[in-house]
């Protein structure tokens, strides 16, 4: 018993600057290799003691990550179908409200302020997501806020057009 301990304890030395950084697959491979090395010098039971608790190291390991990859994906596949939920609702709202503004032309204030708080609830959900995307929405805030301050060329170079807003959402669906 005190023999496997004793190897186990060297196997920990083995595996920790292995295994320690889990970013680096290197990590892994090289801890095969040992352990394929401890394999081919031991003979019998010697191997047995020494493969088990290195294997169910590794497995746990590899378990471990696939868990944390897994759990990474759906948080991030869940904050980008919040960010383009949030997105289109603007675009869709800006959309309607550019048509009304077109047919009577003039102003709501209140509408406006409206679009100012849906581009700013689409930058806060972008920010995890695309940070270029979160930029352009609070500045489609600060455009809906103060729009009279805004030159169409500014806008048009800032890429804030709603066109251009709307294919780089599409863009970001579809990604």
């Amino acid at each position: 018993m005190l023999e496997i301990l004793q190897r186990c304890s060297r196997l920990d030395f083995l595996v920790t600057p292995c295994l320690g950084n889990a970013k680096k697959v290197f990590g892994v491979k090289r801890f095969c290799a040992i352990l394929f090395k401890h394999c081919t010098e031991s003979s019998g039971k010697r191997m047995i003691e020494f493969t088990i608790p290195a294997l169910t190291a590794l497995l746990l390991y590899l378990q471990k990550e696939r868990h944390q990859r897994t759990k990474k994906n759906a948080l991030q596949r869940e904050r980008t179908g919040k960010a383009l939920l949030a997105a289109y609702v603007a675009a869709d709202q800006t959309q309607i409200y550019l048509q009304e503004y077109r047919n009577r032309g003039r102003r709501s204030r209140r509408a406006e302020e409206k679009l100012a708080a849906l581009w700013v609830r689409a930058g806060v959900a972008f920010r995890h997501v695309n940070r270029d995307l979160a930029e352009r929405c609070f500045l489609k805030r600060q455009l809906w806020s103060r729009p009279e301050i805004w030159k169409r060329e500014h806008v048009r170079a800032l890429g804030l057009e709603l066109t251009q807003v709307r294919e780089d959402i599409q863009k970001l669906l579809y990604k």
